[in-house]
């Protein structure tokens, strides 16, 4: 994906594109990229915690949406240590 970012930063550029907006395009791209990927973590955890454990309480949902993809990561790959629900997030 960054390769074509690249590809279409250069065309602007050639065009005469101002500094300013090839920075805003690329802040604004790389955000939705990183919004992108943490929802993935997030769809991928609630996936494998409703495999595992069957329908998840309402605070599962709470705790998963106010944290950051590393955290997100980190209790994707705990799902498969523990027994209970709660000991995803304790890990």
């Amino acid at each position: 994906m960054l390769p074509n970012l690249s590809i279409r930063l250069d065309q602007l550029s050639q065009q005469g594109v101002s500094k300013d907006y090839l920075v805003a395009f690329f802040l604004g791209y790389l955000e939705g990229y990183l919004e992108s990927y943490r929802s993935t973590h997030i769809n991928t955890l609630l996936l494998i915690l409703e495999d595992r454990f069957g329908k998840l309480p309402g605070w599962v949902d709470e705790k998963i949406l106010n944290v950051n993809s590393a955290t997100l990561r980190r209790w994707i790959l705990n799902v498969h240590k523990v027994d209970k629900l709660e000991s995803v997030f304790q890990l």
